[in-house]
């Protein structure tokens, strides 16, 4: 059995409201629906939640806070094994979402209740993060990312950066970034994406997602170079709420807890996440 590695994810943590519906609603209007569901997510929470459910040991960094929804989300970590480390200031309620989901187009409409994390939000001590093996951060917090990357640096650990959409201080980083994993819609101001950017920032292997198109991939670590592209087996009529979160906590389990290459790694995550999406929403993680 491989020892467990200790993963730090920084992010959000959401407490989602899902529609399973036909059609969206028009503006103004009342759309009833009688097949909905509540569940728990968020780039961070999820990713530590499949990390932790494949043997790994995780650590959620978040702003959760004290509300009932917050203890919700608490007590969801606990049931997960996930240790929690709360940056709130304050009892006000966590990020919520409602989410809109069409299967025959395997789409979802998101709003998403984003609280703002404030600038004296206290982060953990460097302490607190000693031991952890490598941080998957979904750069959410972002009046707090350039402290968040110098409290890793001074810890010195590894920086996987789950990149879904560009975001204020995301260039520091991607200068201190390890790995990235982008999504399609992860464009830099000057129409830049990751493939791009990873020279500019001197990034060891990058990996561009494109929903069940294939992910392109880049490495230019010291122990292996080359480029090329990874297939993903198309999905129809499926919730693929939250796929991109599943995709990096698998990788980082099969990364760094099961030592994995960084291409073999990416492959296994592919796979997992595709047989998580096939699973029914009820049955889910």
């Amino acid at each position: 059995m491989s020892e467990q590695k200790r993963g730090l994810f920084i992010g959000l943590a959401v407490v989602d409201f899902v529609y399973n519906i036909s059609t969206l609603p028009e503006e103004d209007t009342k759309l009833k629906c009688n097949d909905f569901y509540m569940a728990f997510g968020g780039p961070a929470l999820k990713a530590a939640v499949i990390y932790t459910a494949n043997g790994g040991k995780a650590t959620l960094v978040s702003n959760i806070g004290s509300s009932p929804m917050g203890k919700l989300i608490k007590e969801y970590c606990k049931e997960k094994n996930i240790e929690v480390i709360d940056i709130a200031i304050d009892d006000n309620l966590p990020s919520i979402s409602t989410i809109g989901i069409i299967k025959e187009k395997s789409t979802r409409t998101i709003l998403s209740g984003q609280k703002n994390v404030p600038e004296n939000a206290v982060l953990p001590s460097l302490e607190e993060i000693k031991g952890h093996t490598f941080c998957l951060y979904d750069c959410n917090f972002e009046s707090l990312t350039p402290k968040i990357i110098n409290l890793l640096e001074k810890a010195n650990i590894e920086l996987i950066i789950d990149a879904g959409s560009w975001k204020q201080n995301v260039e520091c980083a991607l200068d201190y970034a390890h790995i990235v994993i982008s999504s399609s819609r992860f464009i830099s101001p000057e129409g830049e994406d990751i493939l791009a950017l990873q020279d500019k920032h001197n990034i060891s292997m990058v990996a561009k997602t494109n929903n069940d198109k294939p992910v392109f991939w880049c490495a230019k670590a010291k122990d292996f170079m080359g480029r090329g592209k990874t297939w993903v087996e198309p999905l129809a009529d499926v919730n693929t709420l939250g796929a991109g979160d599943v995709l990096h906590g698998a990788f980082c389990f099969y990364y760094y807890h099961e030592k994995k290459a960084f291409t073999e790694a990416l492959t296994a995550a592919i796979k997992y996440t595709n047989k998580f999406l096939k699973t029914p929403e009820k049955e889910r993680i």
